[in-house]
């Protein structure tokens, strides 16, 4: 939900015209929606990694490495699209605040 925050609030500052056919809107609603399919399937997941036996991850190791998925493999998954998605929110308002300045003012 930060993430989508974050975005909503880029798009309250950044998108200048709110026609749905404008450019910054179209990719602001995209990266939008990418990010709460990207959270809605790996929480599907997280709930589903063990086959529906929620008990099994309160119990010993032996037992959730034997009846569930590779939760590391999943963590990887999770930490590194989790990183991926975390630097493309920082870098998108980057060509929006972008300010040619002439030399002669910047002295």
């Amino acid at each position: 939900m930060i993430k989508v925050s974050f975005l909503l609030l880029y798009k309250r500052i950044f998108v200048i015209d709110n026609s749905w056919k404008a450019a910054r809107t179209l990719f602001i609603n995209a990266a939008i929606t990418i990010i709460a399919l990207w959270a809605g399937g790996f929480t599907l997941t997280f709930l589903s990694m063990c086959k529906g036996n929620w008990q099994v991850l309160f119990t010993d190791i032996e037992a959730t490495l034997e009846k569930c998925v590779d939760t590391l493999e999943l963590g990887y998954a999770l930490a590194i699209s989790d990183f991926i998605t975390d630097a493309l929110i920082i870098i998108i308002p980057l060509p929006f605040v972008s300010v040619e300045v002439p030399i002669e003012e910047m002295y």
